[in-house]
C-alpha cells in the first residue's frame, strides 16, 4: 500500500473568538477550537470572550449569558443546547456541532429570569422595562442565527466567519442634542426645557415591533437648563444634551405615537404664550430633510414612511438644531446616525485573531516548502513571521499571494552540514508568527523540525539479492548501484497494474502519468527498519519529482553525516546522474546531475543511479489519529459520474480521528471549494444506503462547513450537469467540458490529524471503443435470455424465471449467453479480469453523454442539435462516433426502463435530438458497451457445465476481495437439480464443487449466480453466471 503523510489542512476560525480548550501539554494561548462526544452528540468546546471597558462606562460588560438552540433555518430553532451564565473575563461552553442560534445577553437584569429559559419563543417574548434598559451598564445582546458550528469554526450561511463582541447591541439608543440660538435682534426667544416623548415604555430583548401603549413620561429626563459654552456673531451655543431612547420599532398602528424631541420656549415677555417646536427622532437621520419640510408635510410618516420613524437599538443619533429669531422663528436642521460602538479599552473589540492548525511541524528537507494552514482578521501583509532560533540559518518563510491561508516553511539546502543531531534526533527550530492590527498584536509560537526525507541507500540493481536491513553502505556508484526508470518505478514490462488503460504497455516507452507500481523493484521495493515500518517501511519510498532533484543533490553534497549515520556516501560529481519520477514524453524521463540546468530529459531505457524519497510524516508531532485507513489506492472515474448513475464504487476510509477529504489539481493546489468550474463535487456518508439514497447526502466539498466522520463513504459527482435529476443542492457548477477535464489529472486527499492519503484519479473512458457491429434487440444486446434468473445491478435484484421481454423492467443484468452482445465483447485479452468477456454492459454513459450535451450546447458554444464531430470533441478520446451514429433516425440502447405499465418497451437515446423514447425491446437499435470501475475483479474457470445426475464439477475461481457466495437460480426443472460448496485453495484462488442431484429432471437447467464478498463495498461487487444442465 503507498502511504503519503502530510500537514492536516484544518482551516481553524474563529467566531465570538471561540477558542479551543486546551488539553494536557498544550498552551492555552493557542486559539483552537476542540470537539468531544458527549453520548451520541458530537461537542465543540468553545471559548467566549467579551470586550472589556471602563469600570461605569457606557460599554462596560459585568455579567453576561450563553444561550443556544437548535437552529432549523435562519430565526427557527429546536430544543435548547445551552442555557449558561459566563463570565466577562472569559467562558468555556460546549455545544453541540451542527447549526445553531445563538445568542449572548450580556448585562440582563435578574428580572429577565434567562436562567429559565427553555425554548426561543420564550426568549423572543422577554421585554426589559424603561428603567432597566437606560441604566448603565447597559443590557447589550448578540445574535447569531442559523450558524454552522464545527471543528473547522462558525460560519453563517454565506460562509463567512462570525465575530462577537463588536457585534453586542444594546437594548437602549442614543440621542446627542446640539442646540444654537441666533439673535436676530428685536424680541428675543427664550428657551425654557427639553423633552423627549413617546418614548416606548419597554425594549425586547431580541428586535420586534412595539406592541404596546403606554410610554415614559415627557418629564422623565428632561433638561430643564442649559449651559452656554459662548457666543459669536449673535450665535450662542449649548453644552450637548444627552438621551437614552427606547428601541421603538413603529409599525401602522403607532405611526402617528412616534418618539419626539421638544423644544419648548417663549418669546420673552410672554411668558404665558408657551411655544412647542417638535422635531421627529428616527432612522431618517441623515436624509437631508428639513423642518419646513416637516412643516408642509400632511404627516411625518407620509415624508420619512413608518419606518422612518423607528428608533433602533444601539444607534447613535446626533441632531444640530439651529432657532433664530422670536417672531418668525426658523429651525434649522442637521441630523445623523451612525452606529453606537462598543469600545474595548485593549484596544478594539476586533483584536486580530489568528489561528494556525499546528504548533509542531517537521519541515521537509527537499520539498519547496512545508505548508502551516492559517486563519486570521488581518490580510496577508499585516502577518510577520519571524525565525527566532534556526540552527545554521536552515529556516526560511514566506506566505505567497498567490497561495492564501498558507504560511511556508522552506529548508535550505546548500551549507547545510547535519540534518540530524549527533544522537540521530531531528534538529529543531522556533518561529514567532504575528499578526498585527493597528496596535494590536497576536501571536503564535510554532516549533519547527528537520524532516529527512532521503533513503540511506543508494538503490542497488535488481539483479542482486539483498535485503535493505543488512546492505553495506558504498563509496562509489557502481553498475550494480544503477537501473533503468521503469525498474526504480517498480513496473513490470509489459505493465499489469491496476491502471487498465496502461496494460500491456512498455513503461520504458510509455507516458505512465504516476500509475502506481505493480512489482516490488526499485523504490517500491526499498524499506528501512522493517519491511511494515509505518514510516520507513514498503510502500513509504518513491522517486523524487524533477523539481526535488536539484535539492536533493545539493543537500547530499552539502551533508557531512551521512557516513556516521550508516547512508551511502557519495558526492555528486562530475556526470553523475540520478532518475527522476517525472517525464516528459514517452520514452522520456528526467534525470538530475549536479550541473546547470540540473535535470534534463533522458531515455528511459539507460541506467542510472536511484536515491528514493518519502513524504513528510508530522504524526508524531502535535495532535493526529493512530491510522487512516482508505480502501484504493488509485481510484478510476468516468467524465460523466454521477452519484445515482449506477455502477459507482465507492471509497471506504476510517480512522480514529474525523477525516477531511480534499481535491487537489495537478499543480498540487486545493480547488474543494473553487465553485463554478471545478470538475467534481464530492460526498460523503456513513452508509452506503444514505450517500446513494434518493435525499441528498452531505456535501464533502465543495462546502466550507463540512463535517468530518471517522469511518464512512465517499463518492465523486461530475459538476457537468446531465439532466435535472443529476442536480445537487449547489444547482449546475458550470463544470468543464469532459474532454477538458481529462486532460488534466487530480488527487483526493484524505486527513486525520497529522495523517494522511493521496489517492489519484484517474479520468478514464470506462465505454468500449467502438459500437457493437450491428443492431440488436435487448435482450441480445445484454446478452441475456428471454426467461431470465440472475442479478440486475442498478436494481440491485435477483430474478427467477423473469419474462424479461413482457413482465419485467430490466436495467444492467449479469449476462447468462454468451454468445452475443456485450457479454461477448472484449478488449484486449477475453480472459482479462477487467476487459475481457463477461465485463461489459450496456453502457450506462449513453443517457449521461446525451444530456451532458443537451443541458450544456450552448454554454460550450455548439448547435443545439449534435453532430458526431461536436460529440467527440465533447467527450474527449475513446467515444470514437462516426457519422452513422447521428441521426433522427439512430438511437443506441440505454441502462432506462420504460414506466411500470409499459414493460415490453425499453429506453433508448437519440444523440441527434438528445432525447430518449422508449420502442418494444424485440426493436434493433445500436449498442455501445461499458465496463464497471473499481469493481472487484472475479474469474471463472467455466461460463456453462452440463452434468449428469449424481455428477460433480470443479469450477476454479479467483478474487480480489478473497472471498466469495453463491445461489442456485432455476430456469427450468427442479429447483434443487444442483447444489455448490466451496474449497479454499489460497487466499484468492478456491475451488466451488458443483454437485447434480441424483433425482434432478433431465434436462433441467439454472443459473449459478456467484458474487465476491469481503470488500469494503457492497457496491464493489462483481457477480456473474455460470448456466448449469442436466444430461
Amino acid at each position: 500500500m503507498i502511504r503519503i503523510y502530510s500537514i492536516y489542512n484544518r482551516m481553524l476560525c474563529g467566531i465570538l473568538l471561540l477558542i479551543v480548550i486546551c488539553g494536557m501539554g498544550m498552551s492555552c494561548t493557542d486559539d483552537y477550537f476542540s470537539e468531544n462526544t458527549r453520548g451520541s452528540v458530537r461537542m465543540a468546546t468553545l471559548d467566549v470572550r467579551l470586550p472589556k471597558a471602563d469600570a461605569g462606562s457606557d460599554s462596560e460588560v459585568t455579567s453576561a449569558r450563553f444561550i443556544a438552540f437548535e437552529a432549523g433555518g435562519a430565526g427557527i430553532s429546536g430544543v435548547l443546547q445551552v442555557n449558561s451564565d459566563i463570565t466577562p473575563t472569559g467562558a468555556r461552553i460546549q455545544i453541540p456541532v451542527g447549526k445553531s442560534n445563538v445568542y449572548v445577553v450580556a448585562n440582563a437584569p435578574d428580572s429577565l429570569k434567562l436562567d429559565e429559559i427553555s425554548s426561543e419563543s420564550q426568549l423572543k417574548e422577554k421585554i426589559a422595562a424603561w428603567e432597566a434598559v437606560k441604566k448603565l451598564p447597559h443590557i447589550m445582546v448578540g445574535s447569531y442565527l442559523n450558524v454552522s458550528i464545527s471543528a473547522s469554526g462558525v460560519q453563517d450561511n454565506a460562509g463567512n466567519t462570525i465575530t462577537v463582541g463588536n457585534n453586542l447591541k444594546r437594548l437602549v439608543a442614543r440621542l446627542t442634542v446640539n442646540l444654537q440660538y441666533q439673535s436676530l435682534g428685536g424680541d428675543e426667544l427664550v428657551i425654557d426645557e427639553i423633552t423627549v416623548g413617546n418614548r416606548a415604555s419597554y425594549s425586547p430583548l431580541l428586535p420586534a415591533a412595539f406592541s404596546g401603549n403606554t410610554y415614559v413620561s415627557s418629564d422623565a429626563d428632561k433638561a430643564t437648563s442649559l449651559t452656554a459654552t459662548g457666543t459669536t456673531d449673535g450665535l450662542t451655543t449649548y453644552q450637548p444634551i444627552e438621551f437614552y431612547l427606547s428601541e421603538y420599532l413603529v409599525n401602522e398602528a403607532h405611526k402617528s405615537n412616534s418618539t419626539c424631541l421638544y423644544i419648548h420656549a417663549h418669546t420673552a415677555g410672554k411668558e404665558d404664550e408657551p411655544l412647542t417646536f417638535p422635531v421627529y427622532i428616527g432612522d431618517w437621520f441623515g436624509k437631508g430633510i428639513t423642518y419646513e419640510d416637516f412643516k408642509n408635510a400632511d404627516t411625518p410618516a407620509a415624508l420619512v414612511g413608518v419606518e422612518g420613524l423607528s428608533v433602533t437599538r444601539n444607534k447613535h443619533y446626533t441632531l444640530t438644531c439651529k432657532l433664530k429669531g422670536a417672531e418668525r422663528t426658523e429651525i434649522g436642521l442637521t441630523t445623523n446616525v451612525v452606529e453606537w460602538t462598543v469600545v474595548d479599552i485593549n484596544g478594539n473589540i476586533n483584536t486580530p485573531f489568528l489561528n494556525v492548525d499546528r504548533t509542531d511541524v517537521m519541515v521537509s528537507a527537499i520539498s519547496g516548502g512545508t505548508p502551516v494552514y492559517y486563519t486570521s482578521s488581518v490580510p496577508r501583509d499585516s502577518i510577520e513571521i519571524d525565525i527566532v532560533d534556526n540552527p545554521d540559518n536552515r529556516f526560511t518563510a514566506v506566505i505567497n499571494a498567490n497561495d492564501p491561508g498558507k504560511i511556508y516553511f522552506i529548508h535550505q539546502v546548500e551549507g547545510v552540514k547535519r540534518i540530524t543531531t549527533s544522537s540521530g534526533a531531528p534538529i529543531t527550530g522556533k518561529a514567532i508568527v504575528t499578526a498585527k492590527d493597528g496596535n494590536a498584536k497576536i501571536k503564535k509560537e510554532i516549533t519547527l523540525g528537520v524532516f529527512n526525507p532521503i533513503s540511506k541507500f543508494f538503490l542497488r540493481s535488481s539483479g542482486v539479492n539483498y535485503d535493505y536491513g543488512s546492505v553495506t553502505p558504498i563509496t562509489d556508484i557502481n553498475s550494480a548501484a544503477k537501473m533503468d526508470w521503469r525498474t526504480a518505478m517498480g513496473y513490470t514490462n509489459p505493465y499489469t497494474g491496476v491502471n487498465s488503460t496502461l496494460k500491456g504497455v512498455n513503461p520504458n516507452q510509455t507516458l505512465m502519468k504516476g500509475a502506481l507500481p505493480n512489482t516490488y523493484t526499485g523504490c517500491a521495493d526499498y524499506w528501512e527498519v522493517s519491511k511494515d515500518d509505518r514510516q520507513k517501511g514498503r510502500g513509504c519510498w518513491r522517486l523524487p519529482y524533477s523539481g526535488e532533484i536539484k535539492r536533493l543533490v545539493s543537500l547530499i553534497n552539502s551533508l557531512e553525516e551521512l557516513p556516521s549515520m550508516g547512508y551511502d556516501q557519495i558526492k555528486f560529481v562530475g556526470s553523475e546522474r540520478l532518475w527522476s519520477s517525472t517525464e516528459t514524453s514517452e520514452g522520456f524521463a528526467y534525470f538530475g546531475w549536479p550541473a546547470y540546468p540540473y535535470f534534463e530529459a533522458m531515455t528511459k531505457s539507460i541506467n542510472y543511479a536511484v536515491r528514493c524519497v518519502r513524504d513528510i510524516d508530522n504524526s508524531d508531532t502535535s495532535g493526529g489519529a493512530s491510522y487512516l485507513n482508505v480502501s484504493h489506492n488509485t481510484y478510476e472515474i468516468a467524465p460523466m459520474t454521477y452519484r445515482q448513475v449506477p455502477g459507482i464504487v465507492p471509497i471506504y476510509y476510517e480512522s480514529d480521528g474525523e477525516v477531511s477529504i480534499s481535491l487537489l489539481d495537478e499543480n498540487g493546489q486545493d480547488i474543494s471549494n473553487m465553485g463554478t468550474g471545478m470538475p467534481f463535487i464530492g460526498f460523503s456518508a456513513a452508509s452506503e444506503d444514505v450517500l446513494f439514497g434518493t435525499s441528498e447526502p452531505q456535501i464533502a466539498f465543495p462546502n466550507k462547513d463540512y463535517v468530518g466522520m471517522k469511518k464512512a463513504y465517499f463518492c465523486l459527482h461530475s459538476t457537468v450537469k446531465a439532466a435535472s435529476e443529476y442536480m445537487t443542492s449547489l444547482g449546475d457548477m458550470q463544470g468543464p467540458m469532459m474532454s477538458e477535464m481529462r486532460k488534466h489529472k487530480y488527487s483526493l486527499v484524505f486527513r486525520s490529524g497529522n495523517l494522511s492519503k493521496t489517492v489519484p484519479i484517474s479520468v478514464v473512458s470506462p465505454l468500449a471503443t467502438q459500437n457493437l457491429s450491428q443492431d440488436l434487440s435487448l435482450i441480445d444486446a445484454m446478452g441475456i435470455s428471454s426467461v431470465y434468473s440472475g442479478y440486475d445491478y442498478i436494481q440491485d435484484k435477483i430474478f427467477n424465471k423473469s419474462q424479461v421481454l413482457t413482465d419485467v423492467a430490466i436495467n444492467m443484468p449479469v449476462p447468462d449467453r454468451f454468445d452475443s452482445g456485450c457479454a461477448n465483447y472484449y478488449e484486449g485479452s477475453p480472459t482479462d479480469y477487467t476487459t475481457g468477456k463477461g465485463n461489459w454492459f450496456i453502457a450506462p454513459s449513453v443517457l449521461t453523454i446525451g444530456g451532458a450535451y443537451s443541458a450544456n450546447a450552448a454554454r460550450w458554444g455548439l448547435s443545439a442539435m449534435s453532430t458526431y464531430q461536436f460529440l467527440n470533441k465533447v467527450y474527449g478520446d475513446g467515444l470514437n462516433f462516426i457519422s452513422g451514429d447521428i441521426g433522427t433516425n439512430v438511437s443506441f440502447w440505454s441502462t432506462r426502463e420504460a414506466t411500470s405499465y409499459k414493460l415490453s418497451q425499453h429506453g433508448v437515446m437519440n444523440f441527434f435530438t438528445g432525447a430518449v423514447s422508449y420502442p418494444l425491446k424485440t426493436s434493433k437499435y445500436r449498442v455501445r458497451c461499458e465496463r464497471r470501475l473499481n469493481a472487484d475483479i472475479l474469474s471463472l474457470s467455466n461460463q456453462s457445465i452440463t452434468l449428469s445426475k449424481g455428477e460433480t464439477a470443479e469450477v476454479i475461481y479467483y478474487t480480489s476481495t478473497g472471498k466469495i457466495a453463491t445461489s442456485v437460480l432455476p430456469v427450468s426443472g427442479r429447483d434443487s437439480a444442483f447444489t455448490t460448496t466451496t474449497t479454499t485453495t489460497t487466499t484468492t484462488t478456491s475451488r466451488i464443487i458443483i454437485t447434480c442431484s441424483a433425482d434432478a429432471a433431465s434436462g433441467s437447467e439454472s443459473n449459478l449466480l456467484v458474487h465476491t464478498e469481503g470488500g469494503k463495498s457492497t457496491r464493489s461487487r462483481t457477480y456473474k453466471i455460470i448456466k448449469l444442465k442436466v444430461k
